[in-house]
């Protein structure tokens, strides 16, 4: 009973140690194989801005470091490694190499498995909200593997107003890195607006096609221990707000398809000119007043409490086209309305 009492810690502390870490694995052990430590030879980043969405395309090199201690075959290792991407985002495809050659990934229910005709290079598995896992083999200490993401983060809105939050994937968990990342930063034609990046303590507004080395310790969340020691900790955010006070924009399509048909929308908006002259008369009379913005397609509706200094933003999914309106009411302490305007935004399709 000892004997398994220890086992469970030993287990639960490996399981513990590797979240978030990238390391290299033996396989086919004898003798309860080993690990080691991986270099992340390069990382290379490219975002594409959308109206409501940021494709980032990241490709990494990672390499095997140290030495096989006891058991597993040196010529057979495995990559593994965790990483978290912002709510809402969702990994689009995976590349991985197998020497020169190029091969694409599969999706097979929420498992991405690269293609051989042997043993397959790599594998990319959701394991959790935001959480993926994957594996790069086979591997031999000194050598690397090059992987390749794609995936797509919402615009979202909140206090500051609508922005693009990214958790890059690679940055974090090796035991060496690069000192910084190249980040190429370029949109789409139909985007009017320029965007300011925030990174660590800096602000720069982008410049389309240009590429930006942002420094790697700005990409990484560090924590301070009760002896003053910093350790990294996991993969801090970067920051894309469009340089407008208020995007007031919409988007609107329909699919038709059987697996995913209806009505599209995306959402995104400040507080209207008239609702904001309107709450600087009365902000000195009113006391603990809220305001809310409801939109509605067909038989659906969205509400949601909106800061004054925010942004409302929404995606819909219905059976019937959203009706271009944004319906705003302000509250008073006691629930009651005292001031109703309805905002028409015309959508792009």
């Amino acid at each position: 009973m000892r004997f398994l009492h220890a086992l469970f810690l030993i287990v639960l502390a490996q399981a513990f140690a590797v979240f978030g870490q990238i390391t290299w694995q033996t396989t086919n052990a004898t003798y309860g194989g080993s690990s080691g430590p991986c270099k992340l030879e390069s990382n290379t980043i490219r975002m594409i801005i959308h109206p409501f969405s940021l494709d980032v395309e990241e490709e990494a090199v990672i390499s095997a470091q140290g030495q096989v201690q006891s058991g597993g075959d040196p010529t057979t290792l495995v990559i593994e490694g965790q990483f978290a991407l912002t709510p809402g985002s969702a990994v689009r495809s995976m590349l991985v190499w197998n020497g020169n050659v190029l091969l694409k990934a599969k999706l097979r229910e929420r498992i991405m498995e690269g293609q051989l005709g042997g043993p397959c290079p790599g594998l990319l598995q959701k394991v959790g909200e935001n959480i993926y896992q994957f594996k790069l083999f086979p591997v031999t200490i000194g050598n690397s593997r090059k992987i390749r993401i794609l995936y797509t983060v919402p615009l979202a809105g909140n206090n500051l107003g609508p922005q693009f939050t990214i958790k890059t994937a690679f940055t974090y968990g090796c035991a060496e890195t690069p000192s910084t990342v190249p980040i190429e930063f370029d949109k789409a034609t139909d985007v009017p607006f320029t965007f300011v990046l925030t990174h660590g303590a800096m602000k720069i507004t982008l410049q389309a096609g240009a590429t930006y080395l942002i420094p790697i310790a700005d990409l990484v969340q560090y924590t301070t221990d009760w002896y003053g020691n910093v350790t990294p900790s996991g993969s801090s955010s970067l920051s894309l707000a469009p340089d407008s006070t208020s995007l007031n924009r919409a988007y609107q399509y329909q699919v038709d398809s059987t697996n995913a048909s209806g009505w599209y929308a995306a959402i995104f908006t400040g507080f209207p000119d008239t609702l904001s002259a309107m709450l600087k008369e009365v902000q000195f009379q009113l006391s603990g007043y809220t305001v809310e913005a409801k939109v509605t397609a067909g038989d659906k509706s969205f509400i949601s409490d909106v800061p004054y200094i925010g942004c409302f933003g929404v995606y819909l999914k219905s059976a019937s086209p959203w009706d271009h309106n944004v319906y705003w009411t302000v509250y008073g302490s006691d629930g009651t309305p005292i001031f109703q305007m309805t905002q028409t935004i015309s959508p792009d399709t």
